[in-house]
């Protein structure tokens, strides 16, 4: 078939209702009449072909142009009578964007005017998320952010939507404020079960290592207690940045968590630097493992200064006008 150049007519009711009304008079005026009546036309002019219209669709949802993909997916409806699979990828498509983003009204619209039932069970299980998302709605509202978690999780699981999608989101940072929640009321046993549902989490990672700091420090086990503090939540900065400083100051005094904490930056900077490379500055040199030689032996001629940089070990670096550009060791 082909499909440019052409106008297409779309009839939006059957001309068999005309024919009807043809045969039962033969009258002119009235066959006129039931003709502007009952057909109602609409020309949709386009020179493109559908598979051209699916390709700026998939575009436009990528480009997050929905408006326009919208627009085309509305043409490409009209004049693609031959191919179900494209209107169903394009619908696809937008749907699963607008879903993702969090707006589901939007998707259920896609649907507007479709009444094949197969296409509808698509809808239904849209318009029963969007009843458990009133609920989800609700509960986070009342502060109840575990049930809330629970339900914005269902939602982001009956539409089968990527993890980067807006329900999930919300069923993350649902299930974090129900954690801190918990916490809050000392309720560190459960508080601590609901981390584990957000493996790889890093907020949920301090918030459990909190928990077992604290709770080692309830049991009386200060020295897991400091080594969790030391190893996992230095330089914590999150909502219980005061309950972290506070069970800190309990266990050891201040003194010693500053001279733990500036041993650490020297050791962390020192595993940061590395060895002396060719081409390296002489600034570049000096901040390298090696840091400042033992003694500098300097050679001025015509072409140049050139340095031997003498280092413990037998250990030499050449610079050549600010340059290293030799090693021996």
């Amino acid at each position: 078939m082909l499909y440019r150049g052409f106008k297409w007519m779309v009839y939006s009711l059957s001309l068999v209702s005309l024919a009807a009304v043809v045969g039962c008079s033969n009258n002119s005026n009235v066959v006129k009449e039931a003709a502007k009546s009952n057909v109602e036309s609409k020309i949709v002019e386009d020179d493109r072909t559908p598979q051209e219209i699916l390709t700026v669709i998939k575009s436009k949802v990528a480009k997050n142009d929905m408006d326009g993909a919208v627009k085309d997916y509305r043409i490409l409806e009209q004049i693609d009578k031959d191919s179900v699979l494209r209107t169903a990828q394009a619908r696809g498509w937008i749907k699963t964007k607008y879903l993702v983003s969090g707006d589901i009204d939007a998707a259920l619209s896609i649907y507007d005017g479709i009444t094949n039932e197969l296409i509808l069970s698509e809808k239904e299980k849209i318009v029963e998320a969007k009843q458990i998302l009133t609920q989800a709605t609700q509960l986070e509202t009342e502060k109840r952010y575990v049930d809330a978690a629970d339900s914005y999780k269902e939602v982001w699981a009956k539409l089968s939507i990527p993890d980067e999608s807006y329900f999930y989101g919300k069923y993350i940072s649902n299930t974090l404020e129900g954690i801190k929640s918990l916490i809050r009321d000392e309720k560190y046993e459960q508080a601590n079960e609901l981390t584990k549902q957000l493996y790889g989490n890093s907020e949920a990672s301090a918030l459990r290592n909190y928990i077992n700091a604290k709770q080692a420090f309830i049991k009386g086990d200060k020295e897991r207690a400091v080594e969790i503090l030391e190893v996992y939540l230095r330089g914590y900065t999150g909502d219980f940045l005061k309950e972290v400083d506070d069970l800190k100051l309990s266990l050891k005094p201040r003194d010693y968590w500053f001279e733990s904490d500036v041993e650490y930056y020297q050791v962390q900077e020192a595993l940061n630097k590395v060895d002396p490379t060719i081409g390296m500055s002489v600034n570049e040199l000096k901040n390298s493992r090696w840091g400042q030689p033992k003694e500098i032996n300097k050679t001025t001629t015509d072409y140049g200064t050139s340095e031997q940089w003498v280092y413990s070990g037998f250990r030499y670096v050449y610079v050549n006008d600010g340059i290293v550009t030799g090693i021996q060791e």
